[in-house]
């Protein structure tokens, strides 16, 4: 099971790196074949629950853009079936939890690292491009709308996906996977205590939320087909 997940983090990796778009659709499909049998394969050891312990991983941010890959993490992190989030301001910046299965654990992990990597890349090419045409001044307040709306782009992208599997064994799979989110969110309430959703983000619309949200919208999802898992 390592190497299945060290071979995905390696496709990952190589989609994010190459200039390629052919190429990088043709890796991140088959990261996305290898995820899901490697998920599904689990989900089906995992018939009580019992042997696929919860599991929590944390990312501190600090600096400027802190709250905008805050953001990042906990929008695709809240689309994500098997999956829940937590954060909260830290002494150093702001913490994000995320409570998930030790079978998905990794592979999200691996997910949404890449994605912080590439909105972060993707922001540098947009203000350099912004800087070469000379069109606009792109201020601190854009950038953050630029992440704010790279962040609701992805999201709503593996929102899409999940809604429009129509694969033969789509049914079998929601009712797995009902089961398990079951399973986490009372893992979670007895351990943390009751659960309450937060309020929507403000966001701040201008040219460039809308250039973000495009942009998220064509982000390499390698491993977003954890929804099977």
């Amino acid at each position: 099971m390592s190497a299945q997940l060290a071979r995905v983090k390696a496709l990952l990796a190589k989609a994010e790196s190459t200039n390629s778009p052919q190429e990088a659709e043709a890796l991140t499909a088959k990261a996305e074949e290898l995820i899901v049998k490697y998920g599904l394969e689990l989900a089906e050891t995992a018939t009580d629950g019992q042997d696929d312990v919860v599991m929590t991983h944390t990312w501190e941010f600090v600096g400027t853009w802190a709250i905008a890959l805050r953001r990042i993490v906990c929008y695709v992190a809240s689309v994500l079936p098997a999956c829940m989030n937590l954060y909260f301001p830290s002494r150093r910046g702001q913490r994000v939890i995320i409570w998930a299965h030790r079978s998905e654990m990794p592979g999200y992990v691996s997910l949404l690292d890449s994605l912080l990597r590439q909105a972060q890349r993707d922001e540098q090419l947009w203000r350099a491009v912004e800087r070469a045409t000379g069109r606009r001044v792109v201020t601190q307040s854009h950038r953050r709308s630029y992440f704010e709306g790279w962040a609701l782009g992805v999201s709503d992208r593996l929102r899409s996906r999940y809604e429009d599997d129509a694969t033969g064994s789509a049914a079998s799979r929601e009712l797995v996977l009902v089961a398990r989110r079951r399973r986490l969110e009372d893992y979670v309430t007895r351990t943390e205590g009751p659960w309450r959703a937060g309020r929507p983000s403000q966001v701040a619309v201008s040219f460039a939320t809308g250039q973000g949200w495009r942009d998220g919208k064509q982000a390499n999802l390698g491993s977003a087909e954890l929804v099977e898992a």
